[in-house]
């Protein structure tokens, strides 16, 4: 577990550097062979988080009955919070960055900066936030773990016959009532 929990942060951490590589320090001009390899890893580092980390302790801990509720209110969250990031941008750029609205649509330096850095703050501190966040699975995680394998073990052990144990499992389980089944039947008859 605590090595998904590494690869949450290192992605995310990995995520708030390129971030600021991208927004300050990759050269402006014609390196698009530079600027296509950088963005190809952001993209396969950035991934890494949902695949390696939030997919599997999520399918770990949530109930089977209601996992795919609880994966579409994550999918419906990121959905959500997407489209809200560009109108922070916007805020941000203008009233931190002074963004000069009378130069709309002229090539003006201060207002590409202005835009470079709001996007750098509404980009780069949330990754940062994300891989600080990651740390708290350390301590919630095994209590949750726990919790479920306790929880399927009572509900394990609550439908089997008082005979059968939990290792025989549902195999012994299904026999003993079969033969219950049977015997009612052959009563009736």
């Amino acid at each position: 577990m605590s090595r998904r929990v590494m690869v949450g942060q290192v992605s995310m951490g990995c995520a708030s550097l390129f971030a600021v590589l991208v927004l300050r320090w990759l050269p402006k001009g014609e390196m698009l062979g530079l600027w296509c390899v950088v963005f190809f890893f952001k993209a396969c580092i950035e991934s890494w988080s949902f695949a390696a980390v939030t997919a599997t302790l999520m399918s770990q801990i949530v109930p089977k009955d209601c996992s795919s509720l609880v994966f579409a209110l994550n999918a419906g969250m990121a959905g959500f919070f997407s489209p809200v990031a560009a109108p922070i941008v916007g805020w941000v750029c203008e009233d931190v960055y002074g963004w000069d609205s009378s130069s709309f649509g002229s090539c003006d330096l201060g207002n590409a900066k202005a835009l470079g850095n709001a996007m750098l703050v509404c980009s780069a501190i949330p990754y940062a936030v994300s891989a600080l966040v990651y740390s708290g699975v350390y301590v919630t995680f095994p209590g949750d773990k726990a919790r479920v394998l306790a929880e399927s073990r009572v509900e394990r052990e609550g439908d089997l016959p008082m005979d059968a144990s939990v290792e025989d499992g549902n195999h012994r389980a299904q026999r003993v009532s079969t033969q219950d089944e049977t015997e009612e039947w052959e009563s009736a008859l």
